[in-house]
């Protein structure tokens, strides 16, 4: 046994191809495991529906990948609302540096009128 060949991949395991599988999915970013968050739950449901014929390494597995794929979930909602309030951040902070513009150049419109006004007084 190699390790590269753990022992739950060895043997006739009718679980052996969705570990395989999910084996392949752990070696991504965790960002594409995010993007691919659905196949890899469908994968992980697939194999918690062989827990009852699991080996003892395959269920230590399954307990890994199911404890995985809660912290994803939970994780996801969060990077989900973080990134929602980078984007409204930027559209806000876009928003004031447009108000910042238009009030500087009413202030510009401003000054001239005042400008004017006080010519015409002195005249």
């Amino acid at each position: 046994m190699s390790p590269k060949n753990p022992p739950f991949e060895c043997g006739q395991s009718p679980a052996s191809p969705v570990i395989k599988r999910l084996r392949h999915m752990l070696t991504i970013s965790t960002e594409d495991l995010m993007e691919d968050f659905g196949e890899f739950s469908e994968f992980v449901k697939e194999l918690n529906d062989y827990s009852w014929r699991l080996s003892k390494e395959e269920k230590r597995f399954l307990d890994s990948v199911l404890r995985l794929e809660k912290e994803l979930q939970d994780s996801a909602s969060f990077v989900i609302a973080v990134e929602n309030v980078k984007d409204c951040h930027s559209e806000v902070t876009e928003a004031v540096g447009s108000q910042i513009e238009i009030v500087k150049e009413t202030m510009g419109v401003q000054e001239e009128i005042l400008g004017i006004c006080f010519n015409e007084e002195r005249r």
